[in-house]
């Protein structure tokens, strides 16, 4: 089954057998993240794919989420840069989260993406900054001057440049199958 969404990538993306970047799709809330001047970004929601929901003073809050990108290899850091990915909380600080409140009589939360969900778009900062969301990035938008030549780049320097990346992203060359945990 695994062998055909091989085939379907090569044949309709890569139009021949190449390199691949995977990682595994994280369920949270899609949030860019736009860097100007390489400093405190403004932050949005997908929203209905028109219309997202501004999430900037709560994002400012996420000790993930750097107020400003690190230089990397003497590479200048881009004047305008968005980056894409998603919002977070690992399933054990969920469990640990979900336990917090029904210690406090408060009502618990359904899943982690609800809960990622909600932390976000609290009125108050302070209850966001308390809650343990993670960005990882997965791809970039704008990214001024000129973007990268290969996605690999982009995580690499992503990574390097203190935004967090999802730490089991593979890349598979010519003769690929996926990898176990994908499977």
């Amino acid at each position: 089954e695994n062998g055909g969404l091989l085939e379907r990538v090569e044949k309709g993306v890569l139009g021949r057998r190449g390199d691949v970047e995977i990682e595994p799709k994280r369920d949270g809330v899609a949030v860019n993240l736009l860097y100007e001047g390489g400093r405190r970004p403004a932050a949005g929601t997908r929203g209905d794919g028109r219309r997202g929901e501004d999430v900037t003073a709560n994002v400012r809050t996420m000790a993930s989420v750097p107020i400003e990108l690190l230089a990397v290899d003497g590479r200048e850091t881009p004047t305008r840069l968005e980056l894409r990915g998603e919002v977070v909380i690992a399933k054990a600080d969920f469990a640990r989260l979900n336990l917090d409140r029904d210690e406090a009589g408060e009502p618990v939360f359904a899943n982690p993406r609800n809960a990622a969900a909600g932390s976000l778009r609290q009125l108050d900062s302070a209850i966001t900054a308390s809650r343990p969301l993670v960005f990882y990035a997965h791809s970039h938008g704008v990214c001024e001057p000129a973007g990268f030549e290969k996605h690999s780049d982009f995580l690499a320097w992503a990574g390097r440049a203190g935004v967090p990346v999802h730490p089991r992203v593979r890349r598979r060359r010519g003769q690929w199958a996926l990898p176990s945990w994908c499977r």
